[in-house]
């Protein structure tokens, strides 16, 4: 079991400064546990209480996440859900890979509703399918296509809303 909790002072994220002051007296909460009852089975649960801006506004998250990755195998799944003072959003999505020595085709698909009281256009669904190549065991190049659908009307069909990816991943 693994976890992690901290408090934190300071403006919310929403303000986009760095090194923002306080813009209120409360302060605000996040953490995670996690669980791995297989070597290569692990999920969480992680939280976020808080307030933003001078009026307090609520600013609350919760997520769970499970993962495998054993073999060629991966498999992720992550389910959001957060409250923004009255408005709620909630999202999930779902990738899966295979990888063939330094090659590894993924799949995703991604859901996410900016407003789950309301049929607005905060609705969106992204499926994406690609290609990693591991460079060696901490760094890969990563070729997607994600499709996007949204309640706005635009669609798969409408080449503007999609996009091509190209990035590099690193870690250390």
């Amino acid at each position: 079991m693994d976890w992690v909790l901290a408090g934190i002072n300071g403006s919310d994220f929403s303000a986009m400064l760095a090194n923002a002051e306080e813009d209120n007296n409360v302060k605000d909460f996040a953490g995670r546990i996690g669980y791995s009852p297989l070597n290569n089975l692990s999920g969480g649960v992680s939280l976020y209480s808080g307030k933003a801006t001078v009026a307090a506004l609520t600013r609350n998250r919760t997520g769970l996440d499970i993962k495998y990755e054993g073999g060629p195998y991966y498999l992720l799944a992550e389910y959001m859900t957060g409250e923004n003072d009255v408005i709620t959003a909630q999202g999930y999505y779902a990738e899966a890979g295979y990888r063939i020595s330094d090659l590894q085709p993924v799949v995703r698909y991604d859901v996410y509703d900016g407003n789950t009281a309301a049929a607005d256009n905060s609705e969106i669904t992204i499926t994406a399918v690609g290609l990693n190549y591991y460079l060696g065991d901490n760094a890969k190049l990563q070729f997607i296509y994600e499709g996007k659908l949204d309640k706005a009307g635009v669609g798969w069909s409408d080449a503007d809303n999609n996009v091509w990816i190209l990035q590099t991943a690193v870690k250390f």
